[in-house]
């Protein structure tokens, strides 16, 4: 369907009846706790572009952080909701 290509959807509309790769990729986060973006494009099937564009919303909804080594891969961290926002 046409919803799904676009990457502006508001993740509150969504009551996951089109799961979305935003929503796999937040499932997964969270279920691992902390995860190597190349782990999660493997994982979902998807290009490591993707996977990053997914992410850029995601962090800026607050709901994961992106941590960029020197060297490597992205690590990617479930944040929980609330945390860090006294």
């Amino acid at each position: 369907s046409p919803m799904e290509k676009s990457p502006l959807h508001s993740p509150s509309v969504n009551h996951g009846i089109i799961v979305t790769t935003y929503d796999r990729i937040l499932d997964l986060v969270k279920s691992r706790g902390s995860i190597k973006l190349d782990e999660i494009a493997r994982l979902l099937g998807l290009k490591e572009e993707s996977v990053a564009q997914e992410l850029q919303t995601l962090e800026d909804n607050g709901l994961v952080e992106v941590k960029y080594p020197a060297f490597g891969e992205p690590l990617i961290f479930y944040k929980t909701p609330g945390e860090g926002d006294a």
